[in-house]
């Protein structure tokens, strides 16, 4: 990032549970492995405005099925860890298809909360769901369910980071900076969405 002019604000690298101790302090002796998660939480500024982007993965090194029977092949752990990055993944789908000119900062949050409450894990969503970013790294408007009177206009830039934070056993974030439209989703201004785990790595869709 200094390379390309960029100010590095802050950056994180955190494995599976550190994820939940990320405000505290991970206990540093995890150990990377095949079916670890590996979370990165970045931001930067280049001419006072910032940008962030987070994507929970596994490491280069690990296998990429090709087919329902790969998956199936997994141990009984990675198969629930990749069930719970699917639901964080589809908690981010559905915030950004309810992210457009005139709709809230609540209705935003409450359309990924709500994949996440349906697939049972409510009370594990302990962050909010997004907030704005631009001449500051967090700045409103900030997106949950109590923010009803925050009507969202087109040219308004957010970060969409839904989280699932499973206290010592697992944490999965996705998180990406965001173009407000006036019709439609918006504009993905990190380039483009993680598709599944392996997506930092290899740049294809699961």
């Amino acid at each position: 990032m200094r390379a390309a002019g960029l100010g590095p604000i802050f950056d994180m690298v955190l494995f599976d549970d550190d994820v939940s101790d990320s405000y505290e302090g991970a206990h540093g002796i995890t150990r990377l492995t095949n079916g670890t998660f590996i979370s990165i939480d970045v931001s930067a500024r280049l001419y006072d405005y910032h940008s962030q982007i987070c994507r929970t993965s596994l490491p280069a090194f690990a296998e990429r099925p090709t087919s329902e029977e790969g998956h199936q092949s997994f141990s009984l752990e990675l198969q629930r860890k990749l069930k719970i990055w699917k639901i964080v993944f589809e908690a981010q789908t559905a915030s950004l298809a309810a992210m457009h000119e005139n709709s809230t900062a609540a209705d935003v949050a409450i359309a990924a909360r709500k994949v996440i409450g349906n697939a049972g894990h409510g009370d594990a969503a302990t962050h909010r769901v997004s907030h704005g970013i631009g001449t500051k790294a967090y700045e409103s408007p900030f997106l949950h369910r109590g923010n009803v009177d925050v009507i969202l206009k087109a040219s308004m830039t957010l970060v969409s980071k839904p989280g699932l934070y499973l206290e010592g056993n697992l944490a999965v974030i996705c998180g990406d900076a965001l173009l407000v439209k006036a019709h439609g989703e918006p504009d993905v201004l990190s380039e483009k969405r993680a598709f599944g785990p392996w997506d930092p790595c290899r740049c294809e869709s699961i």
